[in-house]
């Protein structure tokens, strides 16, 4: 029984922290590559993907979301966003034992993690922006383009175009990134116009098992 709960404890910390640390695959969509360029050496603006497109992947400004957990006590959390700036979101995630803030700064082609820390209570007393531009990321959230088989950092995009049915609604178009580390298999879903709507944690107990555990969008408020 001490095992079991030790490895509960263990889970949940894995759990909660999936997604923060840097990856170790190489980047092969490097963001400070140049873009194409046309015969007069003129970047080709046909080529560039807006950055308006990365921001559709936070909720709104201000909004709560609620996620329903299975598999483990903490898998249910709820997040606080925030966009202090144009280009930058904050994420207050809350599992009921733990509060990590996140920032997000939003790039022409990828979302990158520049802070995560865990904090005591939520305030939103954040950086200035110029600051938060001093800021060098620390991993690489979410990038493009989001086909099947693409890589970024140690995340492979592993499914595309799915309909999720989640107990908040169904989205259509969803994205799944995954990540394999050490008998443990992490999975994030997307969705345009509000992003991450669930996530999927696999872990070998060690005696052949596996436990899945899961956080799915459940509620969103304001």
């Amino acid at each position: 029984m001490r095992k079991v709960n030790l490895f509960i404890v263990l889970l949940a910390v894995f759990f909660v922290f999936t997604g923060c640390t840097q990856g170790q695959k190489t980047n092969e969509n490097p963001a400070g590559g140049e873009g194409n360029k046309d015969l007069n050496g003129k970047e080709d603006e046909s080529s560039v993907e807006p950055i308006e497109s990365m921001r559709e992947y936070f909720p709104p400004d201000g909004s709560k979301l609620f996620f329903k957990g299975e598999g483990n006590e903490f898998a249910e959390y709820h997040i606080e966003v925030a966009q202090p700036h144009k280009n930058y979101f904050v994420i207050f995630e809350d599992n009921g034992g733990t509060i990590i803030r996140k920032i997000f700064r939003v790039e022409k082609d990828r979302i990158d993690i520049i802070d995560s820390n865990i904090i005591g209570i939520v305030e939103k007393n954040f950086p200035s922006l110029q600051e938060l531009d001093s800021m060098k990321s620390s991993s690489i959230y979410l990038q493009k383009p989001f086909t099947l088989g693409s890589v970024f950092e140690n995340w492979t995009v592993v499914e595309t175009d799915l309909t999720i049915e989640t107990p908040y609604q169904k989205y259509d178009n969803v994205f799944v990134i995954e990540e394999k580390v050490k008998k443990a298999v992490n999975r994030k879903y997307f969705a345009a116009g509000i992003g991450e709507i669930k996530r999927e944690a696999v872990m070998e107990t060690g005696d052949g098992k596996t436990v899945t555990v899961t956080s799915t969008l459940e509620a969103l408020g304001e």
